[in-house]
């Protein structure tokens, strides 16, 4: 292989980046929170009213914070802690990881990755990633 196309991530770059991942986290759980709070608020306020959809209401508002909101923020939260760890334990990515990161997240299965320097990799026997 050679070294076109390689590329080096500095620790500190990637702790930026855990650092993003980290602030989205929380900032996905405070919306998610104050919706829930809101939800719940109206909740009561129907139920009260003897509203029936009052109770579904809540439980949505509970379902999106712990569930569908919840879901995504923990996955950032991972990434962060893998990113984390990646960072502590590697000092730079060399040229055979680099290969092997490009093709475990190929155009293939992920065809709607955002990233035109995937383009850039002709090396790759996968088809340029």
């Amino acid at each position: 292989m050679s070294g076109a196309g390689v590329f080096a991530m500095e620790p500190e770059q990637v702790h930026d980046a855990v650092e993003d991942l980290f602030d989205i986290e929380s900032e996905v759980d405070t919306a998610a929170a104050e919706i829930k709070d809101e939800t719940s608020t109206v909740g009561s306020a129907l139920t009260g009213s003897n509203f029936a959809v009052g109770e579904a209401l809540t439980s949505a508002g509970t379902w999106w914070h712990g569930m569908r909101a919840g879901g995504f923020g923990r996955r950032l939260g991972n990434m962060g802690e893998y990113l984390a760890t990646c960072a502590e334990t590697a000092v730079e990515i060399d040229e055979y990881n680099a290969d092997d990161f490009r093709r475990h997240a190929d155009l293939v299965r992920y065809a709607d990755r955002p990233n035109a320097q995937v383009e850039a990799y002709p090396s790759n026997p996968r088809g340029g990633l």
